[in-house]
C-alpha cells in the first residue's frame, strides 16, 4: 500500500505541480515545513474520511478542482510575489486534494477483502515519504539558488529566504500555465 501511495504521487504530476507552487510560496524550508505540514494534514483527513466511505471520493468535479487550485497557487505566486504564506492554501486545498487520492485508494480497495486502517495508513505514508522526496530536494536547491539573487530579502528572519527572482516567476507561469491546460481538458471531460 505504501509503494502505491508513492508510485501515485510520483506520477501524479498534477499534485506534484502544486506541491511545487507550494514550494514556490514558501520561500525558505521552516516555512516548507509549516505548508507542507498543513497540506499533508487536509489531505490526510479527506483521504481517510474517503476511504471508510463517510464522503465520496474522486471524480471529474474533484480532479477539475484540483486544476483550478494549481492555478490559484500560480496565480497568487505571479501577483502576490514570494516568500508569502501559503499553509492556509495548503489546508483548504489539501481536502480537495485528499478526495483525488481517495479516488485511486478506493479502486484499489474495492477488490481488498481486508480492514481498511492498514492499506489507508501505507498509501498515506507512501504519499507523504514521495511529498517529501520531491518537496524539500527542490525546496533547499531553489532556496539556495535563490538566495543568491540580487536585491533585498523581504523578510531577513527566514533562513535562506527566496528573492524575487526571475526563475520563480517563470517557475510560478509554467505551474500557472500548466493548471490552466488541466483545467480546459478537465472541463471538457466533465462537460464534454
Amino acid at each position: 500500500w505504501a509503494r502505491m501511495g508513492l508510485d501515485h504521487i510520483l506520477t501524479g504530476y498534477d499534485h506534484l505541480l502544486f506541491v511545487l507552487g507550494l514550494v514556490l510560496a514558501a520561500g525558505s524550508l521552516r516555512r516548507l515545513a509549516i505548508t507542507v505540514t498543513a497540506f499533508t494534514l487536509a489531505h490526510s483527513v479527506t483521504l481517510g474520511l474517503a476511504a471508510m466511505g463517510f464522503v465520496p471520493a474522486g471524480g471529474l468535479w474533484v480532479e477539475l478542482g484540483i486544476a483550478l487550485s494549481i492555478v490559484v497557487v500560480g496565480a497568487r505566486n505571479l501577483i502576490q510575489g514570494v516568500p508569502r504564506a501559503a499553509a492556509g492554501e495548503a489546508l483548504g486545498f489539501g481536502l480537495l486534494h485528499g478526495l483525488g487520492f481517495a479516488g485511486l485508494l478506493a479502486d484499489a480497495l474495492s477488490g481488498h477483502d481486508g480492514g481498511r486502517l492498514l492499506p489507508l495508513l501505507g498509501f498515506n505514508l507512501g504519499i507523504e515519504a514521495g511529498q517529501l522526496l520531491v518537496a524539500l530536494p527542490v525546496g533547499w536547491i531553489l532556496f539556495r539558488w535563490t538566495a543568491r539573487a540580487p536585491g533585498p530579502s523581504p523578510d531577513p528572519g527566514f533562513d535562506a529566504p527566496v528573492r524575487d527572482s526571475g526563475l520563480v516567476r517563470v517557475l510560478s507561469g509554467l505551474v500557472l500555465m500548466a493548471g490552466l491546460g488541466w483545467v480546459v481538458l478537465r472541463s471538457l471531460e466533465a462537460f464534454g
